[in-house]
This record gives C-alpha cells, sequence and structure tokens, in this order.
C-alpha cells in the first residue's frame, strides 16, 4: 500500500515548494495562537531540553573567550544575554511519529503546514534584522571553539571557520549567540529535523516583557497553508478545528495508521469541511 490519493495530491499541490510544519497540544493557549495567528517565541530555559541552548559550555574554550575578550566582548554575560532570547520550534517533517506523540499529545493535538520560502520571507520583512530563521545543526559533540580553523554551519548550504565568526563578531556579538541556539545533541533530537525561529535581544529591547516566559511573534498574513489534527482529537475540538478550517478557508487533514509491507505508516486524509 502506498500514499492515500489526499497525500498524493497533497504533495503535487506543493511541488517545487518546501514546506515547514508546527506541532502543538490541545491546550487553550495552542487554540489561542492558532485563533489570534502568531508564534510563541519561548525563552531558553524553558525548553524541554535542558542540554538545549547550552551557552555555559562555552567556559570549556579560554582561547576563544580571550579573542572574544580582544574583540571588546565581554563573555562573561553571554548567559544573561542568552536569556533574553526567543526560540520557536518547527520540523521539516508533518508525519513524525515521535514528534506527534511528543509535542502533539499522542495525535490528540495537531499541525500547522507553512510554505516554507514564503515564510521565511515575510518573516524577515515583518520584523528586519529581528528575526533570524534557520535549520539547527546537528552534532555528536560541541565543535572546538578553540581551534579556529573548525568549520560552523551557516545556514542549511554554507559553513564557514572559526575565525570567519570572530570576525562578524566584532561587528554583531548576536551572530556568537544565535550560533550557540541552533546546535542540537544529534543522537537524540536530529529525527526531529528541526528548523527555528530567533528572536535576537534587539526584538526583545524593541518587545519588553517582565517576567514572561518568551515573546508573541505575529504571522505574517497568508502563510498557513493547511492544518493536520490527529485521528485520537477528541470530538469537541475536532469540531473546533473544522469551524477554524472554514473561517480561514485552508484544507483540514487527519492523520491515520496504514499497516503496509514496509510495516506501520503513518498517513493523512482530507477532511469534509461541510
Amino acid at each position: 500500500m502506498g500514499k492515500t490519493f489526499q497525500h498524493q495530491l497533497l504533495i503535487l499541490i506543493f511541488a517545487n515548494k518546501y514546506m515547514i510544519y508546527k506541532y502543538y497540544s490541545p491546550l487553550p493557549r495552542s487554540f489561542e495562537a492558532l485563533n489570534s495567528e502568531y508564534f510563541w517565541c519561548s525563552r531558553r530555559q524553558y525548553l524541554n531540553d535542558p542540554f538545549d541552548t547550552h551557552g555555559e559550555i562555552i567556559n570549556r574554550f579560554p582561547i576563544f573567550k580571550e579573542e572574544m575578550r580582544r574583540k571588546g566582548v565581554n563573555v562573561d554575560t553571554y548567559a544573561t544575554i542568552l536569556d533574553r532570547f526567543g526560540i520557536c520550534c518547527f520540523s521539516k517533517t508533518e508525519l513524525n511519529k515521535h514528534l506527534w506523540s511528543l509535542y502533539a499529545d499522542s495525535y490528540k493535538g495537531w499541525v500547522l503546514q507553512f510554505d516554507d520560502e514564503d515564510f521565511e520571507k515575510k518573516l524577515s520583512s515583518q520584523e528586519i534584522g529581528k528575526v533570524t530563521y534557520r535549520d539547527v545543526h546537528y552534532s555528536s559533540e560541541w565543535p572546538n571553539l578553540d581551534d579556529f580553523d573548525t568549520q560552523i554551519p551557516i545556514n542549511k548550504d554554507h559553513t564557514a571557520p572559526i575565525r570567519g565568526l570572530i570576525h562578524v563578531i566584532g561587528k554583531s556579538t548576536d551572530s556568537l549567540f544565535e550560533y550557540l541556539l541552533l546546535i542540537k545533541e544529534e543522537s537524540i533530537w536530529k529525527i526531529e529535523e528541526e528548523k527555528r525561529i530567533i528572536l535576537g535581544r534587539n526584538y526583545s529591547d524593541s518587545h519588553p516583557s517582565k517576567g514572561s516566559t518568551g515573546y508573541q511573534l505575529n504571522w505574517p498574513k497568508g502563510i498557513l497553508k493547511s492544518i493536520i489534527i490527529g485521528h485520537n482529537i477528541v470530538s469537541e475540538n475536532f469540531d473546533k478545528m473544522k469551524h477554524i478550517a472554514r473561517c480561514k478557508n485552508i484544507p483540514l487533514y487527519m492523520t491515520h495508521t496504514v499497516n503496509s509491507e514496509l510495516g506501520f505508516e503513518l498517513d493523512i486524509k482530507e477532511v469534509d469541511l461541510t
């Protein structure tokens, strides 16, 4: 058995486009974010992995720290600075069983689908200089920052040596902190295929929220392409999601399991909104 007709059609519709997905549990704040069309960008201390954005590890690299001081960067305050950034996490796949179980409350929640290319373009124009949108870099260990020839990811297609980062840091210290916010442990987290929005310090300066766990970032208009609900969604929430899909004039899909020759697979089918 292959993909369902609906899923094949979805693939054809969005052919030649990169899609990005946001998983949600069926909580009141998730409905609020969907209805009001905003992303919640959490501060790092409220993420579920304590090693995520583990900037304190910079203390292991005295040569790098000394070079930063020589550049006029007070690296002893990096932990406080990192705490001011906001982070919002996405995945490149809508059929990740791990994500459905962990972040969508065992298929009781939903996934929002966005056009990645359009998404990035509109985000950049909405908050110029305040929003970074990049792939997460997965590694089995932290790169050796004391070796200035160590290659680091700049974006999905390019790397640069540490010495290049040091040169940039002389102009923009946030480049260092953004880098620290994009490294995750490969063996555990690579399956998530994550991309991130990172709100820098200049965003927090213009959107102060004392005592808050993060920041609200309004969606650019027209970026939501579809909603996929889990097959364990409760009937009340199922009706709510149908109503939301109708109001937003977007298709609604539901997951279902497929027992094929390759094993247990996850697929989606379109929901009738009438």
